[in-house]
């Protein structure tokens, strides 16, 4: 049987999460990852790709039937999207990454 621990360890100096998640099987270490967060980055993310859904007045689930990609759980701050997820969205979104991240920034923090 494989046991799993999550271990969340928080910089309140820049408002990060690391979340350190280890697999065990009796006893012994099995498998390690890790998985920064940064909550602010996280949320202007979200926020902007909010914004640019509801200007191509599309749903999430439009969104999810055209791209495969649960877009409410990353507007939520829930998920910790990819680059390659973003790209995805940005290409449905018609919208290319350095158009997309300077209104991530001046979403400012």
């Amino acid at each position: 049987m494989t046991d799993v621990k999550r271990t969340r360890i928080y910089n309140t100096l820049n408002n990060d999460e690391l979340v350190i998640i280890s697999f065990f099987d009796s006893s012994h270490l099995v498998f390690c990852m890790a998985q920064l967060r940064d909550h602010k980055l996280l949320l202007r993310i979200a926020l902007v790709l909010k914004e640019l859904r509801e200007e191509h007045n599309v749903s999430q689930e439009d969104v999810y039937i055209e791209t495969n990609v649960h877009i409410g759980r990353i507007e939520t701050c829930k998920s910790n999207l990819s680059v390659s997820t973003l790209a995805a969205l940005l290409k449905f979104l018609r919208i290319g990454m350095a158009e997309f991240f300077e209104r991530v920034e001046a979403r400012g923090d």
